[in-house]
């Protein structure tokens, strides 16, 4: 078995630090806007992308995807149920964000939905990542962990679409999403790092198929952020403060905060545009 790097080392606990502290705090008030009286509504639910980790303040994809549809909706109002760190199972059993009136994402969103019918024009969905990041953030690859996280993704996501089509109505528009490769980033880390990055690569496809898999089974379309990021592209055409790369480890680099000083795996103002305008492609017909 490969042993951890120095540099990979620091990598992890400075990931693991900033998850902690976003799960910790979104769990003390996530909510974008009240549920209260009548409206139109934007429903966003996932993990800590869909509360704005990794960018500045009002520049996450949620608060980007919102402030366009507004343009073609006037009145809507966003209701963001994300919650910093919810996996599919922390979804569907809670456990993070502690203001839930059912205790978990899924009930909320299910009650939201129960409770403003055909007053929701859309729904965002990002689930998934956190079931499979942490299987590779100590520099190497666990198997185990990988088995698990891909069998936790295949039992839940059912129950979470299924959960928000009997809610919300089979015409309802969902969009979700397919991930990026934040792993990619240990390619900076040596022989190693490079070994691992390559590895997460493929198990990032698997992750991907699965979630595409279950998406189309209920009839969501899925923003292709993984094309957008170019995850399986090789090609040493990227470049990253001065330094030629990979295109995929390249963008990463750019795109997310994992390539500098105190890394996190999420993206930055830039990397939250990109998801943006991957879900907006796919909500033109939704807000006309």
């Amino acid at each position: 078995m490969r042993r951890v790097r120095p540099g990979a080392v620091a990598i992890l606990a400075a990931i693991l630090a900033v998850t902690a502290l976003s799960g910790s705090t979104l769990a003390r008030g996530h909510r974008a806007a009240s549920s209260s009286g009548g409206g139109i509504y934007y429903l966003a639910l996932g993990d800590s992308l869909s509360t704005g980790g990794g960018a500045s303040s009002g520049h996450g994809y949620v608060n980007r995807v919102f402030a366009w549809a507004q343009e073609s909706v006037p009145g809507l109002r966003l209701e963001n149920l994300g919650c910093g760190g919810d996996s599919t199972t922390r979804m569907i059993e809670g456990g993070l964000c502690q203001d839930y009136t059912t205790g978990d994402q899924l009930g909320d969103a299910e009650g939201f939905l129960s409770a403003h019918p055909g007053e929701v024009r859309f729904v965002t969905i990002d689930v998934g990542g956190d079931d499979i990041v942490g299987c590779a953030l100590s520099g190497t690859v666990n198997p185990t962990c990988v088995q698990r996280a891909l069998e936790h993704i295949v039992t839940n996501m059912p129950i979470i679409l299924e959960g928000l089509r009997q809610a919300g109505g089979q015409k309802l528009p969902i969009v979700g999403m397919t991930y990026y490769d934040p792993i990619l980033a240990f390619y900076l880390q040596g022989s190693s790092g490079q070994q691992t990055a390559r590895e997460s690569v493929g198990i990032l496809k698997t992750v991907n198929h699965d979630l595409l898999t279950a998406y189309r089974r209920y009839h969501v379309k899925v923003a292709n952020i993984e094309k957008a990021f170019a995850s399986s592209s090789w090609r040493m055409t990227g470049s990253y403060e001065g330094k030629t790369l990979p295109r995929n480890v390249a963008n990463v680099c750019n795109w997310t905060h994992m390539c500098e000083a105190e890394p996190n795996i999420h993206t930055n103002d830039h990397g939250h545009e990109i998801i943006a305008s991957g879900y907006e492609r796919l909500l033109k017909r939704a807000v006309r």
